[in-house]
């Protein structure tokens, strides 16, 4: 559905010393600083410790497995880290992404390569918004369940101006959904849970890539409020004689949300 990936121009790690995801616990696994105080991380390294139940707590929700209603339809949304993925639920996610974008990728100036994506969809610090109807089996390990995804990371971004240096963001590497569940309303509300979610965690931008040609996608993304970022090349410009860019990067700054969006169905 939508093409949501990064390119050289942004950077392909941290800035600053990044965490995986932990153990079971909210804010688990090893630091690099033992001494430090959990509490003087910054936004990103603390989103990056955080269990999907702590994420999901700090937008309303009582826990990573919840149901909301979207145009009297109901749908079943899990939260999970990269790590929490089956071998299954893995292979669903980048079924749905290579029938919706292998085509779109074959024709971009970088080319098709599969195994360069599913290590960047499957890093350690990536997370999931994972869509399914509720009346499906729970343990979502049959291939038909899975409806689409969001996947995101906490990061740090680069700004053009030196005094701002890096901001904190909520980048959506992909939001794929099956040709059936498209046009009902459910890529909005992810999109609107990934905000609510970046605002929970101090996030200051929710960032994402878009190829050129895909225009549904950028009207999509137009329509929730996402214009081209201060680094998008439309923004700062090209060399003499490179081939125009056929991406865009997009973001939108995040705002304190009071309550959602959706109906949560308790």
């Amino acid at each position: 559905m939508f093409n949501d990936r990064r390119f050289p121009l942004q950077p392909s790690g941290p800035r600053n010393c990044r965490e995986s995801a932990g153990s079971d616990h909210d804010l688990g696994g090893p630091i690099a600083q033992p001494h430090r105080n959990l509490f003087m991380l910054d936004p990103v390294a603390l989103a990056n410790r955080a269990s999907a139940s702590l994420i999901a707590r700090k937008i309303g929700e009582s826990g990573p497995d919840f149901q909301l209603s979207v145009a009297q339809t109901r749908w079943r949304i899990q939260i999970k880290r990269a790590d929490e993925l089956t071998t299954e639920l893995k292979k669903q996610c980048f079924e749905i992404f290579e029938t919706n974008m292998k085509q779109i990728y074959l024709r971009s100036s970088d080319g098709y390569k599969p195994k360069e994506k599913k290590r960047e969809l499957f890093h350690p610090n990536s997370r999931f918004l994972l869509v399914s109807t509720p009346h499906e089996a729970t343990d979502l390990e049959v291939t038909s369940l899975i409806q689409g995804f969001l996947m995101w990371r906490f990061d740090f971004e680069d700004c053009l101006s030196p005094e701002e240096g890096l901001v904190e963001v909520a980048y959506c590497y992909e939001i794929q959904l099956k040709a059936e569940t498209r046009g009902k309303g459910l890529g909005k509300v992810l999109m609107e849970i990934l905000e609510r979610i970046g605002s929970s965690w101090e996030m200051k931008k929710v960032m994402l890539t878009v190829q050129t040609e895909n225009e549904t996608a950028v009207k999509f993304y137009r329509s929730l409020g996402f214009f081209p970022d201060e680094i998008s090349p439309s923004q700062v410009g090209q060399p003499e004689g490179e081939p125009k860019a056929d991406y865009e990067i997009l973001s939108k700054v995040v705002v304190k949300m009071s309550q959602s969006n959706v109906d949560i169905i308790t």
